[in-house]
């Protein structure tokens, strides 16, 4: 632990998304080491990211789950709750995956009825990537929800891992 303390202090690129640190994460379930996925997370290796072809099945939180680590699922959702907090400036920020399967669903309904429901999900974003509802709706081209998302405080400069504010995903996916 203190060498990868160390190595992540001199090299903190090491602790972002890539194959090297999704091994590492799934290393460190595989051995229960709850001190290192908690570090690795912190530095950001992707709990939710598995092994191709099988991506979901073989990510280091399914992996957790399914062998009983409750430890580590804790520490890994407890860190991603840390990530999107941090990302979007919200404290508790709600994580965004039924709002975001309801606008890739193309239903703008239950989008908009869960964000009325739990406003600081309007704000929230994805641990990994970085995606706001606002991304996703922008990328998915949703017009109405694009302009409920503005209306109601969406962060038009949020940015992605990768950069990207949201409404420059439409000129990437045409």
């Amino acid at each position: 632990l203190a060498q990868v303390r160390a190595m992540l202090k001199l090299r903190p690129e090491l602790g972002r998304a890539s194959l090297d640190n999704l091994q590492l994460l799934h290393h460190a379930v595989f051995n229960r080491s709850p001190e290192m996925v908690r570090l690795l997370m912190r530095h950001g290796a992707p709990a939710r990211h598995g092994i191709y072809p099988h991506r979901e099945a073989t990510s280091a939180l399914t992996i957790a789950m399914e062998r009983g680590y409750d430890d580590i699922v804790a520490i890994i959702l407890d860190e991603e709750r840390r990530q999107r907090e941090d990302k979007s400036g919200v404290a508790g920020a709600p994580a965004p995956d039924d709002v975001f399967r309801a606008i890739a669903a193309g239903d703008d309904a239950r989008a908009t009825a869960l964000m009325t429901a739990d406003p600081a999900l309007v704000r929230t974003c994805h641990a990994e990537s970085g995606w706001t509802p606002l991304h996703v709706a922008a990328r998915g081209f949703r017009r109405f929800l694009v302009e409920w998302l503005l209306d109601r405080g969406a962060d038009p400069a949020a940015r992605d891992v990768r950069d990207h504010p949201p409404l420059d995903w439409p000129a990437y996916m045409s």
